[in-house]
């Protein structure tokens, strides 16, 4: 699992945790799902009913986006909270 693997963090870990594991999950979709095709149809299934599990993976990957952007907006928040805090520390 190499997504976000720029992204660091103290205070939500879980969350770019379950990014990452959803990130890994929803390509694993993307992939599995064209080779899939085949076999479905020799089971029965028709081919839009096996390609419908493709927005599953697309609505995963967008939604690990998000939360990944969350992750990273809270911790360039959170440094630069702490960069002014030790500068008004610097002044008094």
């Amino acid at each position: 699992m190499f997504s976000y693997k720029n992204l660091k963090t103290v205070n939500l870990q879980p969350l770019l945790i379950v990014a990452n594991i959803l990130h890994f999950i929803s390509i694993a979709v993307l992939v599995l799902v064209p080779i899939c095709i085949v076999p479905a149809m020799l089971l029965g299934f028709s081919a839009s009913y096996t390609l419908s599990f493709i927005f599953y993976g697309a609505f995963g990957v967008i939604l690990a986006g998000l939360l990944a952007a969350v992750v990273a907006f809270e911790e360039s928040y959170r440094r630069r909270t702490a960069h002014l805090e030790a500068t008004q520390e610097e002044q008094a």
